[in-house]
């Protein structure tokens, strides 16, 4: 006797499977454009062609094999790599922001990555570390959040972290994330973020200043939102994050994708 299966086989879920602002993937080699090890580009994979590139051979990072998982990251030296845009993101007034990644080395203050620059109080969105510090932040230019919760972790391994702001206004409105735990923040100086953004880097910071920036940092993958993520989109995120980067283990063990890989 023999078993005919019918239906159809439900694919994994993605974040194609959401409407994304920007979308980095270093294990898809099809999306990265490389000399010798060095990356000059890095390709948006949301549809947006929103890539990130550097044409300074000596600011270029490198492609680093096997980084996580059996997949390749991408590895910022802390002196002077960047890949950015200047453009292209002008349209965010609030923004979340997704990645894989670790911190091999404290380089100064360090901002993993950003939306907008440094012009202007507030006007910018970006995962950041401060000197000797050892927690992650979501820093506005003067409206910073520190989370005295989640440590980074320097010279550890990768994790799950994300930022996201609910409102422009007001207080209480800005979240940071570490491997599916959030803690919602009160913004310093009472916390207003104005929505003049541009571009998005990542290794350091588009801007005033951006010497004192850069990162010594290994980054998998990158997600970028231009709303709030809803709870179930946020813990699919990080559902397929954990499974695709061998991260399940961080998760709590009550999120629902700890062992369960999320379908759409």
């Amino acid at each position: 006797m023999s078993w005919i299966i019918t239906g159809t086989q439900k694919n994994n879920w993605t974040p194609a499977d959401i409407d994304t602002a920007l979308w980095l993937d270093a294990a898809d080699a099809s999306t990265i454009t490389e000399s010798g090890g060095a990356v000059s580009q890095w390709n948006d994979k949301s549809g947006n062609a929103l890539h990130i590139s550097q044409s300074t051979a000596l600011q270029q990072p490198a492609y680093t094999s096997n980084g996580l998982n059996g997949r390749n990251t991408i590895t910022f030296d802390g002196s002077n790599d960047i890949l950015f845009r200047d453009s292209g993101l002008s349209s965010l007034e609030t923004v979340s922001i997704f990645t894989v990644m670790r911190y091999i080395s404290a380089s100064g203050e360090d901002i993993i990555m950003g939306v907008g620059a440094t012009a202007s109080e507030g006007a910018i969105r970006s995962l950041y570390r401060t000197v000797g510090g050892t927690t992650q932040g979501f820093a506005g230019w003067s409206r910073d959040i520190t989370s005295s919760a989640y440590s980074t972790d320097t010279g550890g391994t990768h994790h799950i972290f994300a930022c996201w702001n609910t409102s422009l206004t007001g207080t209480g409105h800005v979240f940071i994330s570490k491997d599916g735990l959030s803690t919602a923040y009160t913004p310093n100086n009472g916390g207003t973020l104005v929505p003049t953004v541009a571009g998005f880097s990542v290794g350091s910071l588009r801007g005033d200043s951006v010497n004192s920036y850069y990162s010594n940092i290994s980054v998998a993958e990158v997600i970028v939102l231009s709303t709030p993520p809803e709870i179930n989109n946020r813990q699919q995120m990080e559902g397929y994050l954990a499974h695709k980067w061998g991260l399940t283990a961080n998760l709590p063990i009550d999120h629902p994708y700890k062992t369960a890989v999320p379908v759409p």
